[in-house]
């Protein structure tokens, strides 16, 4: 089994890109940045889990290009109500292009199986499919909604440090406690987002997807966006209104 080591964690990389996203939420870098740092064992042990299943190693095996299925096209080459059509609308919404996502790579790959690196990638490219099929949009809220998501499927103890931390610093401000609590169960009850294969989903109906994999319709929260903040980011205040 190629499954490669476990990538070592880096926690003061990961405290300077935590304190950094903190001031200014907008460098969506730092993410990453911390994801890289402090991934430790949790992409190793959801590889390890993949292959021992006949779909997840299916999909090691095949090693499908998401990009290459996303990359060059637009809102109007999928049916209203399908996935790739809600994809595309959820990009042009957040202003967000498919030619940043090809350039997406984690540069930290010592001691990275090919199988370790190709599912890392294709979790940080499949991002904003996360986001369409869990119903949370990329503000603020959305985001930290998405990561607590995320953490219950991944177990990744950079998610943790950045969610725990958003919870305790700048969730209270934004309201957003109930909704990042409801965001962890809904990922602990959904089916596994980490092996599905995307790229046979684009066309289906966003309906029929979010049924196959256990989630229920978009939730409703007050969504506040970055440019809403002061200077301070998330250690000053937060807009009332």
């Amino acid at each position: 089994m190629n499954t490669g080591n476990a990538r070592r964690i880096q926690p003061m990389r990961a405290l300077r890109a935590l304190g950094r996203i903190l001031r200014n939420p907008n460098d969506t870098e730092q993410v990453f940045e911390i994801l890289g740092a402090m991934g430790g064992r949790a992409i190793w042990r959801r590889t390890v889990d993949l292959r021992r299943t006949d779909k997840g190693s299916a999909l090691l095996d095949a090693q499908p290009n998401l990009m290459e299925a996303l990359h060059g096209t637009t809102v109007d080459d999928f049916a209203p109500g399908t996935l790739g059509r809600a994809y595309h609308e959820f990009l042009l919404s957040e202003g967000i292009t498919t030619d940043g996502l090809v350039a997406v790579s984690d540069a930290s790959t010592e001691n990275l199986s090919d199988d370790t690196l190709y599912l890392s990638e294709r979790m940080t490219k499949s991002h904003d499919l996360w986001h369409v099929i869990a119903g949370y949009e990329g503000d603020l809220v959305g985001e930290a909604a998405l990561l607590a998501f995320t953490y219950a499927q991944v177990r990744n103890p950079g998610i943790l440090l950045l969610v725990g931390t958003l919870y305790i610093t700048a969730a209270g401000k934004l309201g957003a406690r109930p909704v990042i609590r409801d965001a962890y169960r809904r990922g602990k009850a959904a089916r596994d987002f980490v092996g599905f294969h995307w790229e046979q989903a684009l066309h289906r109906p966003l309906s029929e997807v979010r049924a196959q994999l256990g989630v229920g319709e978009p939730p409703q929260y007050r969504r506040i966006r970055a440019e809403q903040l002061g200077p301070r980011g998330l250690l000053g205040p937060v807009p009332v209104a």
